[in-house]
């Protein structure tokens, strides 16, 4: 069964461009994935991003003899194929945030909030209180520095990469998770490092109390002291947390490049 050319050129060509614009922007993009957002809300959003993308679609499906032979398999296969990339794209984007996850674990292991758990609306999961705080403002971040537009930007770049239903899944594609997999954790490590490294020398001198002053009740200041440094350094720290989220922007944009560039 084929489609008849004349009056479903615009069609097959919306379905191509909403199927990757859907599967990105739903499954990635830190502002509106998550599920607090309404459906309708999204696939307006995409319906409305997909008609802008029209006229950027590489001029071999600007042609209608390429519907000619096109079938409904094919249809759904070009359907699968631009999912497919979203999937991937959005495993990069997971790849990256959770490096800050991961900072703020180890903060709040350190600073005693581990046990206090919270919703993060941004990815939807349970997580520690300032690994939470951290990510909202990652996505302030996000937001201020119109992060969201270079993401549309380079999905309009990536029509003249790789053109609908031709994404494959590649042996690059491989190392680059495993590259994403290791910088995950030594990134996550970096961000909580200097809390880290104040909260090491806090116990070490209150070991050293407990050690040479029978009389202090280091069990009950530990607590309140921890909190305290905690919190005064990442209060100290957030213009240094505000470079290292917009370097982590700079990566999810490039290695959403890297994808697309394959």
């Amino acid at each position: 069964m084929t489609i008849d050319v004349p009056s479903s050129i615009q069609v097959v060509q919306l379905i191509a461009v909403i199927s990757r614009i859907s599967g990105i922007l739903f499954f990635s993009l830190p502002a509106l994935s998550s599920m607090h957002i309404p459906l309708k809300v999204k696939a307006g959003l995409a319906l409305i991003i997909s008609f802008i993308m029209l006229p950027v679609l590489p001029e071999n499906w600007q042609q209608s003899s390429l519907y000619q032979h096109l079938t409904i398999l094919g249809i759904i296969l070009i359907v699968f194929s631009e999912v497919l990339l979203g999937m991937v794209i959005s495993l990069v984007v997971r790849f990256v945030l959770e490096s800050i996850i991961i900072g703020g674990f180890i903060i709040d292991r350190n600073v005693g909030y581990a046990m206090a758990r919270t919703v993060d609306p941004t990815l939807d999961s349970n997580s520690t209180i300032l690994a939470t705080f951290m990510m909202q403002i990652f996505l302030v971040i996000f937001l201020i520095f119109d992060v969201h537009l270079d993401i549309i930007r380079l999905l309009a770049f990536s029509f003249q990469e790789v053109s609908p239903g031709s994404f494959i899944l590649k042996s690059q594609m491989k190392d680059i998770m495993y590259t994403l997999g290791s910088q995950m954790f030594s990134l996550g490590f970096k961000i909580a490092l200097p809390i880290f490294t104040i909260i090491l020398f806090t116990n070490i001198a209150m070991a050293l109390m407990a050690r040479f002053g029978q009389e202090f009740e280091v069990m009950m200041l530990s607590f309140p002291i921890r909190i305290g440094m905690g919190l005064l350094t990442m209060s100290i720290l957030v213009p240094v947390f505000i470079h290292i989220f917009r370097k982590i922007n700079d990566d999810m944009i490039y290695w959403m490049r890297v994808i697309f560039t394959l």
